[in-house]
C-alpha cells in the first residue's frame, strides 16, 4: 500500500470520527430520544425552550398524564393529576382538567413523550385557570418526588 493511499484512508477515518463526535454532541445537547430516554421511553432530562429562561417565580408547574400526542402539531393531550411539587408553585389549572399542551417551543419535541406517561410540566404563569398552555419545560416526576 502506498503512502498516499494510507494518508487518504487516515484522512477519511478522521473525518468520520469528527462527524460521529459532532453528532453525539448534538444529540446530547438536544436531549435526543436515545440520549435522554428512560426504560419506559420517557425523557429523563429537563427540556427548556431557550437560553433566556424566565425567572423561577414566573413559572407554574403541573403534574400531567399524557393521553395522546400529535407529533406534527407538536401538542400533547393531557389530564392534570395530583402530585407533589416540593417548593415549586402549582399552576391554577385544577386536578382533573383535560386539554392541550403546546410543545412547539420545546427543543426535544414530543417524539419521546409516550401516551400514558406522567410528567411535570412548567409554563410561564399568566394566571391561566385552564388548558391550553405553552410549555416552558417538561421534567421527570422523579425530580420532584425526591424533594429536589
Amino acid at each position: 500500500m502506498t503512502l498516499a493511499r494510507r494518508t487518504r484512508m487516515l484522512q477519511a477515518a478522521l473525518v468520520l470520527l469528527v462527524i460521529a463526535a459532532v453528532a453525539w454532541a448534538a444529540a446530547t445537547a438536544l436531549g435526543s430520544a436515545d440520549a435522554g430516554a428512560g426504560s419506559d421511553g420517557s425523557a429523563t432530562s429537563d427540556a427548556s425552550v431557550s437560553a433566556s429562561a424566565p425567572a423561577e417565580s414566573d413559572l407554574a408547574y403541573l403534574w400531567v398524564r399524557v393521553t395522546a400526542r400529535d407529533e406534527e402539531a407538536q401538542t400533547l393531550e393531557v389530564e392534570v393529576v395530583d402530585g407533589e411539587l416540593g417548593g415549586h408553585r402549582r399552576g391554577q389549572v385544577p386536578v382533573g382538567a383535560t386539554g392541550t399542551l403546546d410543545c412547539s417551543e420545546l427543543l426535544t419535541g414530543v417524539g419521546v413523550i409516550k401516551p400514558g406517561a406522567t410528567w411535570v410540566v412548567s409554563y410561564v404563569d399568566e394566571g391561566q385557570g385552564s388548558l391550553p398552555v405553552t410549555l416552558w419545560g417538561i421534567e421527570s416526576p422523579e425530580h420532584f418526588e425526591s424533594g429536589e
